[in-house]
């Protein structure tokens, strides 16, 4: 079984939070309602990401949002979709993409392929990654 995760970016204290493994929903709500300013919740300024239960080369656990390298020629982002998590194709051989390829992570074959990438950061706290590099 995959343990469930979350982390929470604060959009107002630009701060990721990351909660302790939880078991069901159930903790999952107690621990997002347990963040410290419930008026910054409340008005749509946390945005909630869960593991994928994967970790990249390095050991690091991979969520949604992250920012990663297959290669030096390949970029990706994890993103939601319905009943999982996908790989978008930012840069593919130094061409921008920006399309969802088909890869969704729970598959054994993307599950190798992120293993052996890296993580770089993420859409929050690395936004600069996402822009070509010139």
């Amino acid at each position: 079984m995959r343990e469930i995760k979350f982390r929470a970016w604060d959009r107002e204290q630009y701060e990721m939070s990351y909660s302790d493994p939880l078991d069901d929903l159930e903790c999952a709500s107690s621990w997002f309602n347990s963040l410290e300013d419930r008026d910054i919740r409340a008005s749509g300024n946390i945005e909630l990401m869960q593991y994928t239960g994967l970790k990249d080369k390095n050991g690091k656990e991979i969520y949604e949002g992250d920012i990663g390298h297959g290669n030096r020629l390949v970029s990706f982002i994890i993103v939601p979709i319905l009943g999982g998590l996908s790989v978008l194709n930012i840069r593919f051989f130094g061409q921008e993409h920006n399309e969802l390829i088909a890869l969704p992570t729970n598959d054994a074959q993307t599950a190798a392929w992120l293993h052996e990438s890296e993580v770089i950061g993420n859409i929050y706290e690395n936004p600069e990654l996402l822009k070509d590099k010139e």
